[in-house]
């Protein structure tokens, strides 16, 4: 079962919960791509807790599926319709690594050390809840000096100078951990056709085969740069000499790091896209896949019997259905990588391929192991691609700068699309701000919502779901809310709760009503809070308050002692109530009169200390928004029953005995 946790202020609220009415989301998708930072997206209906909690870059999200952490990250974004939906974006933990600005330095060391260096220095820049710590490193690469010559985030130093260099993937596990791996174990759930395979395609790209390899080592500050061939000979049987220019950071290993990498290049790389079911969703005995991890294919249908990757997958906490993972071969992870654009970049000016192939073919028939007169050529290569990919790299920034113009403008159209579709949804024509007619499902939901008694009513604003703020004159209003808190400031002769509703939130009406009256089948559930300032108030119709055991936790029996003290604490008195001045808060003492009513109760002050007698630490008396206190009188009926079952009992007791006597 998956559940949402939204943490703000240092409180976790629960958002999502499937066996929870209250606590519900759709349209939500975690997608997540081996080395990149997972990304979470959901739509929140109104009433949900969310809509108070969610704060951009302040909460923090986190998804569990059977209290296994599955998603963590922080809200980016919170955007509401004109249905008060609010649809919520955020991004996995991984995307605090860009929160710094890491100054130019240099480091000597292993590339795991650069890692630790990075982090560390991450750490000292954000707070203790952006922190990372390191984890498991398996992915090696030469000993040397690294420089970063410019201010740069500590993503985009690991990018460039550990996996963008060396291979493997970067992940953040729970706990805030990073780790650097070639891969992340196998997955111990079996793809097989006919059983959990929903959908599949295959995709074979011989774009980046090579089968011939030239190695080029750091350029020198003095001297001949060095160059080495390797050659993958079942490549050259298969398809011929096809080939690749690489650079690589050393001369160190130079040979056999290129021969791993011709190996790499000769392979038809394939990869599959299918739907699947994670079979442990309705099995909790079959282990779940894992982003990152081998997994075995069984599909003869398709022809495919091996181990695949699973480098990417989208999950759908209400919808599974629609999960998706993408499985396909493991990145490469020799020296060298970083700069494969490059290598393409030469590798795709055909001239200067065909030129190059020609020399080092002559060479290599007729001065075997004599590479001086290779290397010269190539350095002269090199320069002529170095002006071309200058004249390619202009045109690259012209485009991209384009393509982000397009970008802008067709976000510009669907924001001002999606502003005509909701105003053609609530007007239908009109020639100004204050003259327009509205369409008629949206008139429908106006006149639903309030009924006008009198021409003169003066409507200031109304917010469907929160506060509904009316001011009329004595001619009367009668109103219609969803829910909510509903505030009425001129007296209203008489406050209708009309039948056939039922009514929630609370009534509280400031100034002085004569009555809230309810019509026909009324129900009213929530709190009125009338009394305090109106000494007339009557009650019609029926008022409940909500009782279901489903809307209730942390049930438990009243204590009978507890309760015998709480009631035999009790001081009931009869009063004249205070009337307070209008516009003031000094209070005025009105005469008594036939007119003024005897009031009965209790005193709140006096309920407190029966309280503490009883050892009640909370309910029964509420401070009012005017800063008096109150009674929820409701509250003392469960206490008071307590004692009368008591004596009930000591009295059927007693009577029994004397029968027997």
């Amino acid at each position: 079962m998956y559940r949402v946790v939204a943490t703000y202020n240092g409180v976790d609220y629960e958002i999502y919960n499937p066996l929870d009415p209250s606590a519900q989301i759709y349209d939500d998708e975690i997608a997540e791509e081996m080395g990149s930072t997972p990304a979470f997206s959901f739509t929140v209906p109104p009433g949900n807790i969310a809509e108070t909690v969610i704060q951009p870059l302040a909460t923090h999200i986190t998804a569990y599926r059977d209290n296994v952490e599955v998603f963590s990250g922080r809200v980016i974004s919170a955007d509401w319709d004109l249905y008060n939906t609010m649809t919520v974006s955020c991004i996995g933990d991984m995307g605090d690594l860009a929160d710094s600005q890491i100054a130019p330095f240099s480091h000597t060391g292993t590339v795991a050390e650069f890692l630790s260096a990075v982090i560390s220095k991450h750490n000292t820049l954000v707070d203790t809840s952006r922190a990372f710590m390191v984890g498991t490193v398996n992915v090696t690469g030469e000993t040397g000096k690294r420089t970063v010559e410019d201010y740069a985030d500590a993503l985009t130093l690991i990018t460039n100078y550990c996996s963008g260099a060396y291979g493997g993937y970067i992940r953040v596990r729970p706990g805030r951990v990073v780790d650097w791996m070639e891969d992340f174990g196998e997955n111990g759930q079996v793809i097989r056709f006919g059983e959990n395979i929903l959908d599949l395609s295959r995709q074979i790209d011989a774009a980046d085969v090579a089968t011939v390899l030239i190695a080029l080592g750091p350029e020198p500050e003095e001297g001949i740069r060095q160059a080495v061939t390797a050659q993958n000979a079942d490549g050259v049987k298969k398809w011929g000499k096809i080939y690749r220019v690489e650079e690589f950071e050393s001369d160190a290993g130079l040979q056999a790091a290129a021969q791993a990498r011709v190996d790499a290049l000769a392979t038809l790389p394939e990869s599959a896209e299918l739907t699947a079911l994670d079979l442990s969703v309705v099995d909790v005995s079959i282990p779940a896949l894992t982003l990152g991890a081998w997994t075995n294919f069984y599909s003869p249908a398709n022809g495919i019997q091996g181990r695949y990757l699973l480098y990417k997958r989208s999950l759908h906490m209400t919808a599974p259905a629609n999960d998706t993972v993408s499985f396909g071969p493991v990145q490469q992870t020799i020296t060298g990588t970083s700069l494969a654009d490059k290598a393409e970049a030469k590798a795709d000016n055909e001239a200067l391929k065909e030129e190059t192939q020609e020399m080092i073919n002559s060479a290599m028939e007729g001065q075997d192991g004599k590479f001086s007169e290779i290397n010269q050529t190539i350095d002269q290569i090199e320069l002529r691609v170095g002006n071309a990919e200058g004249d390619i790299s202009s045109l690259t920034v012209k485009a991209d700068q384009i393509v982000s113009q397009v970008e802008d403008a067709e976000d510009n159209i669907s924001r001002v699309e999606q502003t005509a579709d909701k105003i053609n949804w609530v007007v239908q024509s009109g020639t100004s701000a204050s003259n327009f007619t509205l369409t008629s499902h949206m008139a429908e939901l106006v006149s639903d919502e309030v009924h006008i008694v009198t021409d003169d009513l003066q409507i200031s604003s109304i917010r469907y779901g929160g506060s509904c703020h009316v001011t009329c004159d004595s001619g009367g209003v009668s109103i219609y809310p969803g829910s909510g808190d509903v505030e009425i400031g001129n007296p209203a002769s008489t406050i209708y709760l009309n039948g056939n509703r039922t009514y929630t939130g609370t009534l509280y009406p400031e100034g002085s009503p004569n009555a809230i009256s309810g019509r026909g089948n009324a129900v009213f559930t929530g709190q009125v809070g009338c009394e305090s300032v109106d000494a007339n108030t009557v009650y019609y119709g029926r008022l409940v308050e909500s009782s279901d055991r489903r809307l209730k936790y942390d049930i438990a029996a009243l204590d009978t002692d507890a309760a015998g003290k709480f009631i035999a604490a009790l001081k009931p008195s009869s009063y004249h109530l205070i009337m307070p001045r209008p516009e003031s808060t000094e209070n005025i003492v009105m005469p008594l009169s036939a007119d003024t009513p005897t009031r009965y109760g209790f005193i709140a002050q006096e309920v407190q200390d029966a309280m503490a007698a009883a050892g009640y630490a909370d309910g029964i008396v509420d401070t009012l928004p005017e800063g008096f206190i109150g009674l929820q009188y409701t509250d003392i009926i469960a206490p008071l029953v307590k004692v009368v079952q008591d004596l009930s009992a000591r009295l059927e007791a007693l009577e029994g005995s004397n029968n027997n006597g």
